[in-house]
């Protein structure tokens, strides 16, 4: 995998898992890592090939700095100034920290994290982007060693470290497929906040944490035209800073209009699909590919699929999401052999559209309709109701996790929630899905992607996440930006319908809501014909019915056994009961997929 680990101390015996971590840091053969080795400190950095550069740089005599992820450009004074693609991002971080001191941090666009070292003073500064997009797991070690990972798998395999589990932030995992904010199901090990520096004095043993950015929402006065023309000008200037035309790029495309939004905009652009047959989506896949001259692949998934990724996508899980989300994992070959850099348009759901907020609901014949209306939640406990969600009958101590988000969501001078302070309950209500990026359901996904092959994210370019936070609620509500910008930038692909609302994109978003509604409605009392039972119209699969069928599930659970008999919470009799009836009868997919992460996770084996 690509990231970083590594190890600072007072003391001068560090001693440092140097084979187990180039196992963990180049896991495919081909990323590059760098190494580092002082009297009181021991770091190792990998990249993918593309974004590889020699690490540390130094700023000063006494300070290095290392950074991990892709960094675009920065604020200067008033302007923005892209980097230029001859200065690698330590350097730039060199000449802007020995420009504006540790504040350098706060003018940064990219999606990073990163580490200052000053060996004179003994001091360590770890610093995050705006939504933590790369976490960074620290601990400290017996003796007051620091210990810092982009991988929360690799700290433990430090001699220094002494960690068990967590009860309840491992039911959080199991409930919501994530822990929230800073924590982790790993007793002493916590996540960097996002925007954040946190500095370590090893000789006095002594942190601070400063926060140098909060997602507050300055909303815009102007109309919703406006508004879209604006959003076309930042996504614009965020879509060229991710390309290089000399470069072969790849783009995850979808029927849906995210990607197709960046097609509108730059075609030359080798795409991909996931599926398992030729469904709806990837016809309209390939429509839209077609449309814009684009070659198109189809990563075609067979029944050994999952099995054949499973030990891949658990190695690589820093608790963010369940295995089988790692999508795209089993096709690394074919999609790295075939493109340099890979294109997702993730996250504008969180950004633009009305995904993550609590929304009104209707009951129709037993059929949940969301209405684009947000819910009031003007109370903490409302909240907590919200979020509150029962616990597997497997998993012991627990009826529901409303008791544990009671004591991690917290009303002092503002929300504090899972260790990330909100200003307000309705910050609380907008941003907790988003901020820190790792509270993101999808999450997984992203992480998965950014370590198959390089990768840039458009949507999550610093000014398109600053412009986010100046659209009215009732935009992001009733309206849909992304299908309104494509149906002024290219109105070939908007004619093609999205494959949620089987509707040309063009159409207004009051069209949409309803077909789309009245598509699930047709699925669920009506569905079409497919050729395997757990094949669908989306690109993934009927993630219970391939437990249902035999296509996957009983060599797996069979396998884990002895792994998650010695884990005291989880009760593995009432667990392969639970599976028996999902097998036969259905159920909640989840609860099964959740035991299978975990135990097929090198650090749950290790642990029991």
């Amino acid at each position: 995998m690509v990231g970083f680990s590594a190890i600072f101390s007072s003391q001068q015996d560090i001693e440092s898992p140097d084979n187990l971590i180039d196992d963990h840091l180049c896991w495919t053969g081909n990323e590059i890592i760098y190494d580092y080795s002082g009297e009181k400190a021991e770091v190792k950095i990998s990249f993918h090939d593309y974004f590889s550069e020699r690490q540390p740089v130094t700023a000063s005599e006494d300070v290095l700095i290392w950074i991990w992820g892709d960094l675009k450009g920065h604020e200067a004074g008033n302007k923005y100034r892209s980097r230029d693609k001859n200065t690698g991002k330590a350097e730039l971080c060199v000449q802007l920290y020995n420009k504006f001191g540790l504040d350098f941090v706060s003018k940064l666009n990219g999606e990073f994290a990163g580490i200052i070292y000053n060996h004179q003073s003994e001091t360590v500064h770890i610093f995050t982007d705006q939504l933590g997009s790369r976490p960074i797991y620290v601990a400290r070690g017996d003796n007051n060693e620091l210990v810092l990972s982009t991988q929360i798998q690799l700290i433990p395999e430090y001699s220094e470290i002494t960690t068990s589990l967590n009860e309840k932030y491992l039911c959080e995992y199991i409930c919501y497929n994530r822990v929230f904010g800073i924590h982790t199901p790993l007793e002493g090990i916590q996540k960097v906040p996002p925007a954040s520096i946190q500095t370590f004095d090893l000789q006095e043993q002594r942190q601070r944490h400063t926060q140098y950015w909060y997602p507050s929402f300055k909303r815009s006065k102007k109309n919703y035209q406006e508004v879209v023309r604006e959003f076309i000008d930042v996504f614009r200037k965020s879509l060229t800073e991710c390309i290089e035309p000399e470069r072969k790029y790849g783009l995850m495309l979808s029927g849906g209009s995210d990607s197709r939004l960046i097609l509108s905009l730059y075609n030359n652009l080798i795409s991909f699909h996931i599926c398992d047959w030729m469904n709806r989506e990837a016809r309209l896949a390939q429509r839209v590919a077609d449309t814009a001259d684009s070659e198109l692949h189809l990563l075609q998934r067979g029944d050994s699929y999952y099995n054949d990724i499973i030990k891949t996508s658990c190695s690589i899980n820093n608790f963010n999401g369940y295995f089988q989300e790692g999508h795209a994992l089993g096709f690394r070959g074919e999609i790295a052999n075939k493109v340099d850099v890979t294109l997702l348009g993730m996250f504008s759901d969180a950004l633009f559209k009305d995904h993550l907020f609590p929304l009104k609901e209707l009951n129709i014949l037993n059929n949940t309709i969301f209405l684009p209306m947000k819910e009031k939640v003007e109370t903490l406990d409302k909240y907590l109701n919200v979020m509150s969600q029962p616990v597997p009958d497997y998993y012991e101590g627990f009826d529901t996790t409303r008791e544990i988000l009671e004591e991690n969501i917290l009303s002092n001078n503002g929300i504090n929630h899972h260790g990330i302070h909100y200003k307000n309950l309705s910050d609380l209500v907008q941003q907790a899905s988003y901020y820190p990026l790792t509270n993101d359901p999808d999450y997984f996904h992203y992480q998965s992607s950014v370590q198959l092959a390089p990768h840039r994210t458009p949507f999550l370019d610093k000014r398109m996440i600053e412009f986010h936070l100046s659209v009215p609620n009732q935009y992001r509500l009733r309206k849909d930006i992304i299908n309104d910008a494509i149906s002024i930038l290219d109105d070939d692909l908007a004619k093609i319908p999205h494959s949620s609302t089987l509707t040309p994109v063009k159409h207004p978003y009051v069209v949409h809501w309803m077909m789309n509604n009245v598509r699930k409605f047709k699925e669920k009392f009506f569905p079409n014909e497919v050729p395997r039972p757990h094949f669908t119209d989306s690109p993934w699969p009927d993630y219970g019915k391939l437990l249902q069928y035999d296509v996957f599930g009983d060599k797996e659970v069979e396998a884990i056994q002895e792994n998650m008999q010695s884990l005291s919470n989880i009760k593995m009799s009432e667990f392969n009961q639970l599976y028996k009836e999902i097998s036969a009868n259905g159920g909640d997919w989840r609860n099964i997929y959740s035991i299978l992460t975990l135990g097929y996770m090198p650090v749950i084996n290790n642990l029991s």
